[in-house]
């Protein structure tokens, strides 16, 4: 071709000068400073100055295929690690791909910063490519929005972020930076050092009634959710169970806060909630009385129940429960305060329920299927992962079987759809931001192969970026549970776009040059998951199971009125 040729853009090249330093390099240095060490990222031209910025400053860069599937796995590494999770995210469709994944980290309470590239200012109201009123949509999603103007000030901005995105309630905070903003020089120090109290101290007052009730009751039960979690509560309560011999039950990011081997621990609500309806007291420490507690009603909790809740903030008392006693401060600070009696003999009588109801869904893992039965797929990844292991479960039937038999012995170690929000597609984000956090463990996601479609893309980020993560599917060929509904609701011969067919997803792990296995016989299923872990590799396992087998939960929330 012609040198010479005239074109519509001659001469547009020539006018490109090397960028020198940039708005960019202080957020790299304002993120690195403030302990971040791994942003999550697809990279597009709004954001470059970012990513230019991570060089220099020593942040490793995740890059996966899909916006939301960045953010999903900054918030695994948030949970992971109690620190807060970044992802930088191009604007326009770029911006718009993540929101899924900002609204479940903004709903679960989990600490994110999304820091969003813009279309530059001069192009603003011009219907420019690309662009779109992100402020707008980020408002309804976030617990704070902030819009840099001054690139000057970025590094401060983003200082500011990461403090409100893990003050109570952590959450996720957006901050938008025009490209032109970006490319501006970069300033100095703030001059200022942004912060907020560590843990808030618990009134004497309440948290000698709240000695006064559980003295005085025969039944009480602890269930900790996400804020315990986060305020790293874990010395805090095992000295408290030690102690007090009070039955636990965790939740959500909070499974593995009293390892499940503790004494005192019930294990999740799958099988400390028999402990909890049988109370008479129940302290709620760090969670809200949402759709995953039921609202606070049947059949986890009564009416004749007595209720307390522990929370660092306000808001989060009360709502669709109103307790009995709402105890403001730090989780740990209060459990610290508290010394009764022990209940020795209820602990005993309550660990009877939980082992039984473990017993119950083991039993019923063991029935005969056409494949693999789920649960028995559940219980053999939870039996074939090491001692340093992190477990991921996204979908629907299957994870409730994964909660039935996932066991935790560390906080973080356990992460899961089950948000209230109820995100599917997090499962393989997960993995890959859990592997980032914790590069020697091994990462297992158990996955449905509805959910699994989501985002299957981020296996070649996993075998990519060196993140090898095992993702065993379980591939019932359907969306089970809406098939469950549609048959409940109109009729089994009134299926309609419920059906996936039993499609090979094994060999997307082939296809990036690692393992991949296909199993229909309940036998091969922990030899194969063995296999895929002993390989080192990004794996997929892909289990043909049941798709008639529903488990008793998904049977009955349909009833619970939560969805």
């Amino acid at each position: 071709m012609s040198e010479d040729r005239p074109t519509l853009f001659a001469g547009a090249s020539a006018s490109a000068q090397r960028v020198g330093d940039h708005a960019g390099k202080a957020i790299a240095r304002a993120l690195r400073d403030n302990g971040v060490d791994v942003i999550f990222t697809l990279c597009g031209g709004h954001v470059l100055p970012i990513l230019d910025g991570c060089i220099d400053a020593g942040i490793r860069i995740v890059d996966t295929r899909h916006e939301g599937a960045a953010v999903m796995a900054a918030a695994a590494y948030a949970t992971s690690t109690r620190k807060p999770g970044v992802a930088a995210i191009t604007a326009g469709p770029g911006f718009t791909n993540a929101v899924t994944g900002i609204a479940d980290a903004n709903h679960s309470g989990t600490p994110v910063v999304v820091l969003g590239g813009r279309t530059p200012l001069k192009s603003w109201k011009r219907d420019a490519i690309q662009d779109v009123d992100q402020l707008a949509i980020a408002r309804v999603i976030t617990k704070r929005v902030v819009l840099c103007l001054e690139g000057s000030r970025a590094g401060e901005y983003v200082a500011d972020a990461l403090w409100h995105a893990t003050s109570p309630r952590a959450g996720a905070v957006y901050v938008e930076l025009p490209t032109d903003v970006l490319l501006d020089p970069p300033g100095g120090s703030p001059g200022w050092e942004p912060g907020f109290p560590s843990n808030v101290e618990p009134a004497a007052a309440s948290v000698g009634q709240l000695t006064a009730m559980l003295e005085r009751a025969e039944r009480p039960v602890l269930l900790c959710g996400s804020g315990a979690h986060y305020s790293g509560a874990d010395e805090a309560l095992a000295r408290f169970s030690d102690r007090t011999k009070v039955p636990v039950t965790t939740t959500g990011p909070a499974r593995g806060l009293l390892p499940d081997s503790h004494p005192g621990c019930l294990g999740g609500l799958a099988h400390g909630g028999v402990a909890v309806a049988l109370a008479d007291l129940v302290v709620v420490a760090g969670s809200r009385f949402d759709g995953n507690l039921l609202f606070g009603g049947s059949p986890l909790f009564q009416s004749h129940q007595r209720i307390a809740q522990i929370d660092v903030r306000r808001e989060a008392f009360g709502g669709n429960r109103t307790p009995d006693l709402a105890v403001l401060g730090d989780v740990g600070a209060v459990l610290d305060a508290i010394d009764i009696a022990p209940k020795d003999a209820w602990l005993a009588e309550s660990r009877t329920y939980a082992d039984s109801s473990r017993k119950a869904w083991s039993d019923e893992s063991d029935a005969s299927a056409d494949g693999v039965h789920p649960g028995f797929l559940a219980r053999a990844v939870n039996a074939a992962a090491p001692r340093d292991r992190t477990l991921v479960a996204d979908g629907g039937d299957i994870l409730t079987w994964a909660i039935a038999h996932f066991t935790a012995e560390r906080a973080g170690s356990i992460l899961t759809t089950g948000t209230a929000l109820g995100t599917l597609g997090v499962g393989v984000p997960f993995a890959v931001g859990a592997k980032a956090a914790r590069r020697s463990d091994t990462v297992i996601c158990l996955t449905g192969d509805g959910a699994f479609g989501f985002c299957a893309m981020e296996v070649d980020t996993s075998a990519r970026l060196g993140l090898p993560v095992v993702v065993v599917v379980s591939n019932n060929g359907a969306w089970a549970d809406v098939q469950h509904e549609q048959s409940a609701w109109f009729g089994g011969d009134r299926i309609v776009a419920s059906e996936l067919g039993f499609s090979r997803y094994e060999k997307l792990a082939e296809m990036v040059g690692g393992f991949g296995a296909y199993v229909e016989e309940p036998a091969d299923v922990q030899p194969a998951i063995e296999e895929a872990i002993a390989s080192g590799k990004t794996s997929v396992v892909n289990v043909r199971t049941d798709p008639s087998v529903v488990s008793e939960i998904l049977r009955g929330i349909g009833q619970l009125g939560v969805m």
